[in-house]
């Protein structure tokens, strides 16, 4: 089970951003792109890459739809899964490629990971 951390009640201003209803955190900002006028504090760029690890470290051993209900590891051992999870790591790539620089996570473990350098 996910350990969940609570803010504290003086939680800073960019953390009360990251809250709402899951109504309010899917409704499309107003700013074109509010990185860029407002940069992240190193305390939530942390928090940021800690979930971002977290969350690709549970993908791998995930079945994934797209690779026929496979987990990428298992994927990764033969030749067409290796193919379709090549097209799902180059997405991830693409994405984090995207991002700003101070918010991109780490990639190449996950092809390391997979055998797929």
């Amino acid at each position: 089970m996910a350990q969940v951390r609570r803010l504290p009640s003086a939680a800073p201003s960019w953390a009360t951003r990251l809250s709402g209803s899951p109504a309010d955190l899917a409704r499309p900002s107003r700013r074109r792109n509010p990185s860029a006028s407002q940069p992240l504090p190193p305390e939530a760029l942390a928090v940021l890459h800690e979930l971002k690890a977290r969350h690709m470290r549970e993908w791998l051993d995930t079945p994934v739809p797209a690779l026929g209900g496979k987990t990428p590891r298992s994927a990764a051992k033969n030749k067409a899964g290796r193919a379709g999870l090549d097209v799902l790591l180059r997405g991830i790539e693409l994405m984090e490629s995207q991002a700003p620089p101070e918010m991109r996570g780490d990639i190449g473990w996950l092809r390391r990971e997979l055998g797929m350098e």
